[in-house]
């Protein structure tokens, strides 16, 4: 068994927010939020964000629990909108929680725990409370005894403020010390569905590539400005039925075949048009 104390120390009263992080104050923010954003890097997998994601502000963070260190370790994330948490965890003796606060959440709502200060009482007892009646406001929560690196999942998170906890126990008598890190990443988008590791990277306007889903009207530094008549370049796109300025006046189709603007008749047969005829303009129909 853990000897676990309160979750979250007295210390959390002299944290502040930073993005979407906790760092203690009297560190540079720019260097503390980059610190976090480099360190959580465990594993060479791609974690995300996949097709239609977007990463949370000031994620991802790295926490880090020591039972004779720093101990526990938290961080604070808003989640904008439903979204997903994926995290990578490494550990001996370790617990990590990610649970909703904030004055609409159970933890104030029903506990008592609103302030900072209050919230640095929170225990297991409470954390596991909230999970029994609250369920979808602890989205996560792993006791390890031991493992290697892995990946694990949250899903369909509401939005809303969610404290994230690492914490290193003791066991077997003092004769076994935790310590364990959790790389947190958090993702909207989806409707926080599952997505895998590695997954194919979201299209970014500007990456270079024109992706299938991108166009010269959508995206012209990947794909090219559109082609505009009258430039004098036949460019893709054009052809002498759509811009003669640039293409040319389209060949003479021979007798009984439509010129090109021509309206097709209503009685047009194939005889109308043999099949030496020049193709009809695109968009009408051909019988």
């Amino acid at each position: 068994m853990l000897t676990w104390k309160g979750i979250v120390p007295a210390a959390l009263a002299v944290f502040s927010l930073v993005g979407c992080g906790v760092v203690e104050e009297g560190a540079s923010v720019d260097e503390s939020a980059l610190a976090t954003a480099e360190q959580a890097a465990s594993s060479t997998d791609y974690p995300g964000p996949c097709q239609a994601e977007t990463t949370v502000p000031g994620m991802p963070q790295y926490l880090s629990a020591d039972y004779h260190g720093h101990n526990p370790d938290t961080r604070i994330v808003y989640m904008p909108d439903t979204g997903r948490f994926r995290l990578g965890i490494s550990c001996v003796g370790t617990g990590f929680v990610i649970i909703r606060i904030g004055p609409d959440s159970a933890v104030c709502q029903y506990l008592g725990k609103c302030e900072q200060w209050q919230l640095a009482t929170l225990s297991e007892w409470d954390v596991n409370w909230v999970r029994s009646n609250f369920p979808a406001q602890v989205p996560f929560q792993h006791t390890c005894n031991k493992h290697g690196f892995g990946w694990y999942d949250a899903l369909y998170v509401p939005p809303g403020l969610y404290l994230a906890v690492a914490q290193a126990g003791s066991g077997l008598f003092g004769m076994v010390d935790g310590h364990g890190t959790m790389d947190t990443y958090a993702y909207s988008g989806n409707g926080g569905a599952y997505q895998p590791v590695n997954c194919p990277r979201p299209t970014v306007c500007g990456d270079g590539v024109c992706s299938w889903n991108e166009s010269c009207g959508s995206c012209s530094q990947d794909c090219g400005e559109c082609p505009v008549c009258g430039d004098g370049i036949c460019a893709r796109g054009e052809s002498c039925y759509s811009c003669t300025d640039d293409c040319g006046f389209c060949p003479d189709p021979g007798p009984g075949c439509l010129m090109p603007g021509q309206p097709v008749p209503n009685d047009l047969s194939s005889n109308m048009r043999p099949p030496d005829c020049y193709p009809l303009p695109m968009g009408q129909p051909q019988k």
